[in-house]
């Protein structure tokens, strides 16, 4: 498919639960605004049961304002796409250049906007790593 936003051409594996469902609507989906997609989404995730509630921070007429709503009313298409990039490792095994492609997004982008990069632990696991490989040649 074609995506829309940013004119890149990308394939996207169709699971098993997803196949079933298709074929049920012989591979045709109708055609639905995101607002509608997402009004649908919060309705199913509510039937789910992600009711825990999550603090949210808003700005109204200049002021922050925090408050506590249920998990099901802040997800969006937005957010199950950064769910599914951030689980996808853990899931299919994927790398982030894989999940790029699958998803049409810039590398550079990907891992910046979606990964937080924790550079000050990668330094720590190197420091660490390289003290281990040290201490198995003196043993």
């Amino acid at each position: 498919m074609k995506l829309t936003k940013n004119d890149r051409q990308v394939a996207i594996p169709i699971i098993s639960d997803c196949a079933r469902i298709l074929s049920r609507y012989n591979y045709s989906a109708p055609k639905i605004n995101e607002q509608a997609v997402n009004e649908g989404i919060k309705v199913i995730a509510e039937k789910a049961g992600i009711t825990d509630k999550i603090h949210i921070d808003l700005t109204k007429g200049g002021k922050k304002i925090s408050k506590a709503i249920p998990k099901y009313e802040a997800i969006t298409t937005h957010i199950a796409g950064k769910t599914f990039i951030t689980l996808a490792p853990k899931k299919w095994g994927l790398t982030p250049a894989e999940i790029a492609a699958v998803v049409g997004k810039d590398l550079k982008t990907l891992l910046n906007s979606y990964f937080n990069l924790p550079s000050e632990d990668a330094k720590v696991k190197m420091i660490q790593s390289d003290n281990q490989s040290k201490m198995k040649i003196i043993s």
